[in-house]
């Protein structure tokens, strides 16, 4: 792993080179491989591999902010792609905030790459889906059947470099499996989710997952829609999580500068209930969206934990720089534009994660913390 980051880094510095000095530079390379495998009724429906490579570079002049990316990493196009990097910038809007980070001292996380994580034989991957799969029918006598079962995983690979002297890279691997069962009674059909996630193969609890996915299924049964009354609400793990998600998008330092935050205005208000925590560490280990420093090179900090109050500064989501929010005039993180590699599908993308006590959210790997009864 180590070998092909700084292959990557090698790569992100040599898509600066040409960077002049009247203006700021940015190159983010990055190498993924994932295997993504889907069964029905004990037969393999898609057993998909795919490897995707590139460079994202941005350039920063006078206030403009300019992006292109390449999936050619020559000489030639690294050089094309800085070329339409710097052109897309002449006719960007001027902002104050279009600033590179400066570079700062981070440690490699341990703990979010798996040894031997390509190694495994893909027929191993088709058995895990195969046995999730029959685990969940076995789960209950009224599950009829499994609508899907899947296994995935990925290993992904980053560097970044900038003309501000910023170096840094990391690599992470992912591992999940999905299934959906029906509970039937009846006429009445009901599904139910079940997820199991973890950093290998190993790590997936498919007993979980099956288990999880038949309670589901066959709570549901025989409910009925209730009659209109005020009663207190005790939210589902998977539903807390997937709430909190939708909030904590509020917590963007970016967002809130924008103005485009809930909690602009509400800065050291009590806005939740007091047993909701939120727990602001980029270091979160066995979190699906934790990454070894910020997308633009920071290094990712120690936990912020702010119990059921808006914080008086939140972090910019690129570089994670912590900005007060009274300045009049607060500076901005670049724009998230996406780069090559990256897609909605990355694996351990699911809001719902192991315990459904907690949400890991964006690229700091965020955590909101409370018991499912929150209001």
């Amino acid at each position: 792993m180590r070998d092909q980051v700084k292959a990557l880094l090698d790569l992100a510095e040599q898509a600066i080179e040409g960077a002049g000095t009247h203006e700021q530079v940015e190159a983010y390379a990055t190498h993924g491989i994932g295997t993504s495998v889907k069964v029905f009724d004990g037969e393999v429906e898609t057993l998909t591999a795919a490897e995707t490579r590139g460079v994202g570079i941005r350039v920063v002049l006078d206030g403009r902010l300019g992006f292109a990316a390449t999936s050619d990493i020559s000489p030639a196009g690294l050089g094309a792609a800085l070329a339409a990097a710097r052109d897309n910038a002449a006719y960007a809007s001027v902002d104050p905030g279009n600033v590179l980070p400066s570079p700062r001292e981070w440690q490699p996380l341990a703990g979010i790459v798996a040894e031997g994580f390509e190694e495994v034989d893909p027929g191993r991957k088709v058995a895990v889906a195969l046995r999730l799969e029959g685990l969940a029918k076995a789960a209950d006598p009224r599950v009829s059947g499994v609508s899907s079962a899947s296994y995935g995983d990925g290993v992904s690979r980053m560097a970044v470099a900038s003309s501000t002297g910023v170096r840094a890279g990391y690599g992470r691997t992912d591992a999940y499996a999905t299934v959906v069962a029906l509970a039937r009674s009846g006429a009445e059909t009901q599904t139910g989710f079940g997820l199991t996630e973890g950093r290998s193969i190993e790590d997936l609890d498919l007993s979980f997952a099956a288990a999880e996915s038949a309670q589901r299924a066959t709570r549901l049964l025989g409910s009925r829609k209730a009659a209109t009354t005020t009663v207190p609400i005790v939210f589902d793990p998977l539903v807390t999580a997937q709430f909190l998600g939708v909030v904590a998008s509020g917590f963007s330092a970016e967002s809130a500068q924008k103005g485009l935050s809930l909690f602009a205005d509400r800065l050291g208000d009590e806005v939740a209930a007091p047993m909701l925590s939120v727990v602001d560490d980029g270091r979160l280990t066995d979190g699906p969206a934790t990454y070894g420093h910020h997308r633009r090179g920071p290094p990712s900090r120690l936990p912020a934990q702010h119990r059921n109050r808006s914080p008086r500064w939140w972090r910019r989501p690129d570089d994670g720089q912590r900005c007060p929010l009274r300045s009049p005039e607060p500076a901005r993180g670049l724009p998230d534009q996406p780069l090559p590699g990256r897609t909605d599908d990355t694996p351990g993308g699911h809001p719902a994660v192991r315990g459904r006590r907690a949400l890991r959210a964006g690229g700091q790997g965020h955590a909101l913390r409370g018991e499912s009864r929150l209001w």
